[in-house]
C-alpha cells in the first residue's frame, strides 16, 4: 500500500468572496513507502461542502523517498458558501500496481 506525507500546501489568499477564483497551491508530497506509485488526482474538500470535491488530474510517478510538487487546483468560491473561516482537507488519488493488478485509492492527508 502507498504511504505518503504532505509536506506543504496553501491557498493563494486568506479571504475570498463568492464567485472569486481560489487556488490550492504549493502542494508538496513525499513517498514514504518502499514502493513506487502514481498520483492521478489532487483533491480538495471543504467541511461545509460535504460530499463534494474539487480536483485536478495529473500523472506523476513517485519513487520511494521521492518528494515532488503536485499541480494546483483552481476553483470558484460558490454562491451560498458559509461565511467565516472554513476547514478544508487536501488529498490525492493514488494508483499502484499490487498483486498483479492496479489498485486505485483516494486518501486525505492534510487538514486546515
Amino acid at each position: 500500500m502507498a504511504v505518503w506525507a504532505l509536506k506543504s500546501y496553501s491557498l493563494n489568499s486568506k479571504i475570498y468572496a463568492p464567485l472569486e477564483t481560489a487556488i490550492l497551491q504549493n502542494m508538496v508530497m513525499k513517498n514514504t513507502s518502499r514502493n513506487s506509485f502514481q498520483v492521478t488526482k489532487v483533491l480538495l474538500q471543504f467541511d461545509c461542502q460535504e460530499g463534494f470535491q474539487y480536483s485536478a488530474k495529473c500523472n506523476i510517478t513517485l519513487n520511494p523517498n521521492q518528494t515532488v510538487q503536485l499541480p494546483g487546483i483552481e476553483f470558484t468560491i460558490p454562491l451560498g458558501m458559509p461565511t467565516g473561516s472554513q476547514r478544508y482537507t487536501v488529498g490525492a488519488e493514488i494508483k499502484q500496481f499490487l498483486k498483479s493488478k492496479w489498485e486505485i485509492n483516494e486518501a486525505f492527508g492534510g487538514i486546515r
